[in-house]
């Protein structure tokens, strides 16, 4: 991104394919400190932020999900958590201007062919590539497993493009699969709870939401989902994405997407911060794991 270099989005505002953004599209690379160099399974982390915050280095602290990604980076993952370009709210005569842009899906998926195209020089299996998204990352994990290559950029590379934009699996932590209902109930959140003021509602076009819900493109070619969210999540209700399962049962495929909804842990209730809008899979650990170790494509 011009202008942007590897720095953090703080510091980082370019124009990039005729637009505004902030972030930079690079990424962090962690890998295991023993065992093989070569053929090794990778998870991609994509930070949240709704599409106007975070940076790669959003990977928590001691609690979580840093002892999750430090647990896969000791049991043999590469684990690459990225930046993807942000978009810039603006002030708006009816309100804040809360722009939904699919960039973030766009950056990933240049990201996924990058990778399988540098497979060798990373020391990674192509075909175990793991996404593992939090709320907006996890929208953009679950874009990708439902329409892989829908969103790739018109300024995707040429030597990028002969490489499929599919990958083995996703992790959907706390994300929105279905925009039209979704981004309006959580934007009020952000109203009442922010100080951004009013938002403009009318400035959201609902046939781009609709365009860009993961659910709208299940079918029996997706990659499998597993999705975890809080009960107590006041941004993305879990009622909001339950019918995701019902849609994979209807066509006969409840094998590709595992929906959990975790509120405790080793038979303890969790604290109520890892009951809402950042679920904390721990209680699921085994199953996340085989989910992810079994995943190849």
């Amino acid at each position: 991104m011009s202008g942007c270099g590897t720095v953090s989005h703080v510091d980082c505002e370019a124009t990039f394919d005729g637009q505004q953004f902030k972030g930079s599209q690079t990424f962090d690379l962690y890998e295991p400190p023993t065992g093989p160099e070569t053929n090794r399974p990778v998870i991609v982390w994509i930070h949240g932020g709704f599409s106007v915050q975070g940076d790669k280095t959003d990977v928590g602290g001691n609690d979580y999900p840093a002892n999750l990604l430090a647990r896969q980076v000791a049991r043999g993952y590469v684990v690459i958590s990225m930046n993807y370009r942000l978009n810039i709210i603006e002030n708006g005569p009816n309100g804040t201007i809360f722009p939904v842009d699919p960039v973030a899906a766009e950056d990933l998926d240049v990201a996924v062919r990058y990778l399988k195209a540098n497979a060798t020089d990373l020391g990674i299996d192509p075909q175990r590539i793991v996404l593992w998204g939090h709320s907006w990352g996890a929208w953009a994990a679950m874009m990708q497993a439902t329409a892989p290559g829908l969103l790739s950029p018109t300024w995707l590379p040429s030597e990028l493009a002969t490489y499929p934009p599919t990958v083995a699996a996703s992790i959907a932590e706390a994300g929105p699969s279905d925009l039209p209902n979704s981004i309006p109930h959580a934007l009020r959140e952000v109203e009442r709870t922010s100080d951004l003021g009013p938002i403009d509602f009318d400035a959201l076009d609902a046939a781009e939401l609709a365009a860009n819900s993961p659910d709208r493109y299940i079918d029996g070619s997706d990659s499998p989902i597993y999705a975890i969210y809080g009960p107590n999540d006041e941004l993305i209700p879990p009622a909001d994405v339950e019918g995701m399962a019902d849609a994979y049962a209807a066509i006969g495929r409840p094998d590709l997407y595992r929906l959990d909804i975790v509120d405790d842990a080793a038979g303890e209730q969790l604290p109520w911060a890892w009951r809402g809008h950042l679920p904390h899979p721990g209680a699921n650990r085994t199953a996340l794991e085989a989910f992810m170790d079994s995943a190849r494509r």
